[in-house]
């Protein structure tokens, strides 16, 4: 009895250390077992609605080769808000992150506090590079490619990072972006409205049974 009372002791101070907390249930033979509950979510942060809720947030999408593997990233932005951030590997999820929540599916954890942000956001509102324009930031490059079937014209935002930005100039929407750095991911856009269900892509997923660390392991090579 002094052994196990020892071990639950330990137990119970090991989790204490970790934040976790000790719940205590019998076996079936009538042993008394010490169960660690998992910790809980930390609270959603509050995101403010944006200035335009009809085109508040941007959906990017875009492909980059690693070898042999397909990797897609995939990104919900609420300029200077909030932004949320997957990426995923011939189909299976690696990484998730957001304001305040990392998730590593490889690993099969998560971490909460504060994370990378996105320092290659390439998509800028087109009153944006209207500013731009007007203050010498951003050129007129000529015709682009057509996306979506529509044809475009692509402007030169110079700054860090310095992007190429398409634009749908019959409805004067950003339809596509790229960094001009070499390897940079080319996004398709799509601007969404900031409805609930869309405000609710900003946050990160945790999936149930994943395991709450403290440290940030290494990067995945992605």
């Amino acid at each position: 009895m002094l052994v196990w009372l020892k071990r639950t002791a330990g137990l119970v101070l090991a989790l204490a250390a970790t934040g976790g907390v000790a719940s205590f249930t019998p076996s079936p033979d009538g042993v008394v077992v010490a169960v660690a509950e998992p910790l809980p979510l930390p609270a959603p942060r509050p995101v403010p609605a944006p200035r335009d809720p009809a085109d508040g947030i941007v959906y990017e999408r875009g492909y980059k080769a690693h070898g042999a593997d397909r990797v897609l990233v995939e990104r919900w932005v609420l300029a200077g808000v909030a932004f949320r951030e997957r990426v995923t590997v011939d189909g299976a999820l690696l990484a998730d992150r957001s304001d305040g929540i990392e998730v590593d599916y490889v690993r099969r954890e998560w971490r909460a506090g504060p994370v990378r942000g996105l320092s290659d956001d390439c998509a800028p509102t087109y009153p944006e590079l209207e500013r731009g324009l007007a203050d010498g930031t951003v050129t007129e490059s000529g015709a682009g490619v057509p996306v979506g079937g529509y044809p475009t014209t692509v402007f030169r935002r110079r700054g860090t990072p310095m992007v190429d930005v398409w634009v749908n100039m019959t409805t004067r929407s950003p339809v596509r972006c790229r960094g001009a750095a070499r390897h940079a991911v080319t996004f398709d856009l799509v601007w969404l409205p900031a409805t609930e269900a869309n405000l609710a892509q900003l946050t990160a997923v945790v999936p149930d049974g994943f395991t709450t660390v403290t440290e940030r392991g290494s990067q995945h090579d992605y």
